[in-house]
């Protein structure tokens, strides 16, 4: 077995910053994001900044090199028409019941068609 713990104050530490970083990501609020796929494969990306709020950014996005696709996870790599490139993570929890299928087979016909 190990020892007893020899530093009780810097896990004590260690605990408080974790709380104080979850608490201040919570803080900032919520982004909601939607995802729109036209019938000629284009991306529609819409960010709203807080749940409530009329701020919103709609831009038309380009799925890129790198995306994946899982089961259980897609992280997509877009590109938006200012030419920021960020990456999205969606887990099927994050989506409505039976989006996340549909989600991911348009994406996968997107990727074919690029090809």
């Amino acid at each position: 077995m190990a020892g007893p713990f020899r530093l009780p104050l810097a896990g004590a530490c260690a605990c408080l910053l974790a709380a104080v970083a979850l608490g201040a990501s919570l803080a900032r609020g919520r982004k909601v994001r939607r995802i729109d796929i036209s019938g000629l494969g284009q991306l529609r990306v819409t960010v709203q900044q807080e749940i409530g709020s009329n701020d919103t950014r709609t831009d038309l996005a380009e799925l890129l090199r790198g995306s994946t696709v899982w089961p259980a996870l897609m992280v997509l790599r877009l590109r938006r028409a200012d030419g920021v490139i960020g990456a999205l993570a969606l887990l099927p929890d994050s989506v409505e019941p039976g989006q996340f299928r549909r989600l991911s087979v348009a994406i996968r016909d997107i990727a074919a068609r690029k090809k």
